[in-house]
């Protein structure tokens, strides 16, 4: 088995992950909906292609709210995105990873996760 690849990054723990808020917003909706109903196997693809590409995926329940939580955090060290956490949630845990794969893979595709980030400090 090889050696494990040393990274320049710290081995960061739960409190380096950087949670960034992005919704999917009503003009965002219907391309979102579009791009569910494609031909079957199309949204698994890329859902297996979020994983490959160094995207750890957590599914929980948050009881509090009765809905999924999916959350997707990039482990690429050498990704701008790196150790940053978006997440989604429904009361349908698929449709809940779907948004997820949704906003890393069509809405924030090769861009920096912190720039679709909704402002939390003001409105």
């Amino acid at each position: 088995m090889p050696a494990k690849a040393k990274s320049n990054r710290n081995n960061g723990n739960l409190f380096d992950v950087v949670f960034v808020n992005v919704k999917i917003d009503i003009a965002e909706e219907g391309k979102f909906n579009a791009w569910t109903s494609r031909k079957d196997g199309e949204v698994a693809f890329d859902i297996a292609k979020a994983i490959s590409d160094g995207h750890k995926i957590g599914l929980s329940w948050d009881s509090g709210n009765a809905c999924f939580i999916v959350s997707a955090t990039c482990k690429d060290d050498a990704s701008i995105n790196y150790n940053h956490c978006i997440s989604s949630r429904s009361d349908d845990w698929y449709e809940a990873l779907m948004m997820t794969v949704y906003k890393v893979q069509v809405m924030l595709a090769d861009k920096a996760w912190s720039s679709g980030a909704e402002r939390s400090n003001w409105g």
